[in-house]
């Protein structure tokens, strides 16, 4: 059902959120039969299930929800909204894609470095095979990029698992394409491909579930978790509706009411329970969002976690200046800002053609693929050093990371990222208080080959974790 131009919700299905001290299936049963509502589907480790309800108005879904919420087995109930899709807006303004933004992270030497301590250090350096999930729907397997993937896997070097998907420059292509892809000239980023043919072992797993929505989304992020993911990308974000952009203008893309809001926040803070008590080495990363506006009313960007790397997104500045000046890079202007991201890499992949986003669909830039490439250098990370744990990749992404100035707008307000602590800055000899981070994929490798040498290395730098 349409609530207003920018929101639909489904009347008719909803997810409880059990309490987690209750039997899930016996509750399940009994509230089925007690409020006459059918089961579609259960997320077990969560306690979280599916119903569908016999509601055909507003009134009505919210007549069985408010019952069903007094219910002392029920901790909450997540409603679903989504967006309708609606013609591209021919005055909309977007920034040109970047060329190569990907420089500004250093990603080659990332490479080449990846590739010397295979071969020059042999056996002391045997990178471990690590399981990464991307939550899209799937990726265009009759595309130059993943044609090849199509035969099976042959257990070596970089494996990808997909649906096929039959947009061939869909969100799944464009953010999978980050990772693996086929090697060729002017060819996509493929970073974990890149490592995976000098010996890194790298099985890619894409799935979102049979829907679209954060519930599905969800699920289908706990089945990744239990098959042995252990770094999750999330390129996906909703906004609360009536949230207002950095310039004043309502936000009204990926816009969900505040009924919804709660019920997701509600799961999400139980999916990150679950992880901390079962799984407590898997590493989610989330794309800030492209709206121009904070974090505050994103989810999941907005939560608190040890296990959640934020990532916001930047473009080359242009300037003919050092890579690791401050000034080559500055923050993507449709990049979600504050204090809750955790770092900032390229917003624009720059993809090959075979899966090029179309013009008008941000430009083919956004925080979707600056967090690819920060998914990429974790299961690098933790390739080389399978000890990491969540908390102390997040400090040393930070501690590796090149400093980046806000735009002049943006200084006055609100900083990109979490700014970096000058103590804690050990890539830059200019990083200093205000400047923010930038990710460096080469020396957050080096980090983590010095931490496998040196386990105390790693530990948390006096507090830079702040939660």
């Amino acid at each position: 059902m349409t609530i207003n131009d920018r929101v639909v919700t489904a009347l008719d299905l909803v997810s409880l959120i059990l309490r987690e001290n209750t039997n899930g299936l016996l509750e399940t049963r009994r509230i089925a039969l007690q409020y006459d509502v059918d089961i579609v589907g259960v997320i077990p480790p969560l306690n979280v299930v599916q119903v569908r309800l016999r509601a055909r108005t507003l009134a009505a879904r919210h007549s069985i929800v408010s019952s069903m919420k007094s219910d002392p087995a029920v901790q909450g109930i997540v409603v679903e909204d989504d967006n309708p899709e609606r013609p591209e807006d021919p005055e909309r303004i977007i920034e040109p894609p970047d060329q190569a933004g990907w420089i500004a992270n250093k990603l080659e030497q990332a490479v080449e470095a990846f590739k010397h301590n295979v071969r020059e250090q042999g056996r002391s350096f045997q990178p471990t095979n690590v399981v990464v999930g991307v939550v899209e729907k799937g990726v265009n397997f009759e595309s130059t990029d993943f044609s090849a993937f199509a035969a099976p896997c042959k257990g070596v070097g970089t494996c990808l698992y997909a649906r096929h998907s039959s947009a061939i420059n869909g969100h799944g292509s464009v953010v999978a394409g980050i990772l693996a892809a086929r090697l060729y000239p002017r060819g996509n980023v493929a970073f974990l491909s890149r490592l995976g043919a000098v010996g890194g072992r790298f099985d890619i797993i894409v799935d979102r579930g049979a829907a679209s929505g954060v519930t599905a989304r969800i699920a289908a992020s706990v089945n990744l978790v239990e098959d042995g993911v252990r770094v999750l990308n999330w390129s996906w974000g909703v906004h609360r509706i009536g949230t207002l952009n950095l310039r004043g203008e309502p936000v009204d893309i990926n816009v969900r009411t505040d009924e919804a809001m709660a019920g997701y926040e509600l799961l999400l803070r139980r999916f990150f329970d679950w992880l901390e008590h079962r799984h407590s080495s898997v590493v989610v990363v989330n794309s800030a969002g492209n709206s121009a506006s904070t974090t505050d009313d994103h989810l999941p960007a907005s939560l608190s976690s040890a296990q959640l790397v934020v990532v916001g997104g930047h473009q080359r500045s242009r300037q003919v200046v050092d890579v690791a000046d401050p000034r080559f890079a500055v923050p993507r202007s449709s990049s979600n800002v504050g204090p809750r991201i955790d770092i900032s890499a390229a917003a624009c992949p720059n993809p090959s053609r075979s899966t090029a986003v179309r013009a008008g669909r941000g430009g083919g830039c956004g925080t979707s693929y600056a967090a690819a490439l920060v998914t990429g250098v974790v299961a690098a990370m933790i390739s080389i050093n399978p000890d990491l744990t969540p908390r102390q990749i997040k400090h040393l992404l930070r501690e590796s990371a090149l400093p980046m100035i806000a735009r002049p707008d943006q200084a006055r307000r609100i900083g990109p990222t979490r700014p970096i602590r000058a103590a804690a800055c050990s890539n830059n000899v200019a990083c200093a208080v205000e400047q923010f981070a930038r990710l460096d994929m080469h020396q957050a490798l080096a980090l983590a080959v010095k931490t496998k040498r040196h386990p105390s290395m790693a530990e948390d730098g006096g507090g830079e974790l702040l939660e």
